[in-house]
């Protein structure tokens, strides 16, 4: 199963115009992929400041328009393979956000998939965050956890 990457940031910014709490500390997230970078069958990458464009883009979310401004800084991809570990891993990750004071959000329903679960956790202030981290599990146990790193602010009105 192949997931557009582009819709998967888009997905994370326009999230976290609904989320509403503070991480304990920034970048805690990095301890998960310290931890299970090197399990078998998990891919790591991750995309610096140097590689990354300024973000200044409009969403339609929900039949209502978004507006994303500012600046990306990093964004980490790692891609769990199916196998016996998977869904360990899968709640590791879940449980380690929740664990590191990120914030869990409601999904609006057209996140929703029948054969996968979709979680986002991040680190936000008002209008403004700088973590958006978003885990896709599978119903085969494979998953996806994205994580964006950065200065964005999400607004209903065009800056």
């Amino acid at each position: 199963k192949h997931i557009n990457m582009k819709k998967l940031l888009i997905l994370a910014l326009v999230y976290a115009t609904t989320l509403t709490a503070f991480a304990q500390k920034k970048n805690a997230a990095q301890e998960i992929y310290d931890k299970l970078e090197q399990e078998e069958d998990v891919l790591a990458l991750s995309f610096n400041k140097q590689m990354l464009d300024a973000i200044d883009t409009d969403v339609e979310w929900g039949g209502s328009m978004r507006y994303l401004k500012g600046d990306l800084n990093k964004v980490k991809l790692m891609v769990i393979g199916e196998d016996e570990k998977s869904q360990s891993l899968s709640k590791y990750i879940y449980n380690k956000l929740d664990d590191l004071g990120y914030k869990l959000t409601d999904l609006p329903e057209e996140a929703d998939e029948d054969d996968e679960e979709i979680y986002m956790f991040t680190n936000r202030k008002g209008n403004r965050f700088t973590e958006a981290h978003i885990l896709i599990v599978d119903e085969d146990g494979s998953a996806i956890f994205l994580s964006v790193y950065g200065d964005i602010t999400v607004t209903d009105e065009k800056i």
